[in-house]
């Protein structure tokens, strides 16, 4: 059965045109129905409830087997910062580092798909 006998009252050529158009409706209807934007912690910077709200609900420092560094280590920070495509602060201590990343969560607009990943703006 060819796709475009499924419509009956458009001629070819419309069903040619209107196909990829409902095609890519689908696809942004998927999208955005699967994207979540996170909120920023509640909790202060630095805290253990500070750390797990960012991974859960921004980005995890874990490989695929579930290790990762420990929470405020410098490498934990890199990678929380490379997923949310925000600048290294290597250069920070701890405590600034917590600061600048609080900061840039609720300065940043955060978009988390399953599939297509992290997006900033």
């Amino acid at each position: 059965m060819n796709i475009l006998s499924l419509y009956p009252l458009l001629s070819p050529s419309m069903s040619r045109r209107f196909l990829p158009s409902a095609l890519l409706a689908l696809f942004l209807i998927f999208v955005a129905s699967t994207t979540q934007r996170p909120t920023p912690p509640a909790a202060p910077p630095c805290t253990e409830a500070w750390f797990q709200h960012i991974e859960q609900h921004y980005a995890s420092s874990a490989d695929a087997e579930g290790h990762g560094p420990d929470f405020g280590d410098p490498s934990w920070f890199s990678a929380i910062e490379k997923q949310l495509h925000l600048p290294n602060s290597s250069g920070s201590t701890q405590g600034q580092r917590c600061q600048l990343l609080d900061a840039a969560l609720r300065r940043h607009i955060v978009f988390r798909h399953p599939l297509l990943g992290v997006v900033t703006w």
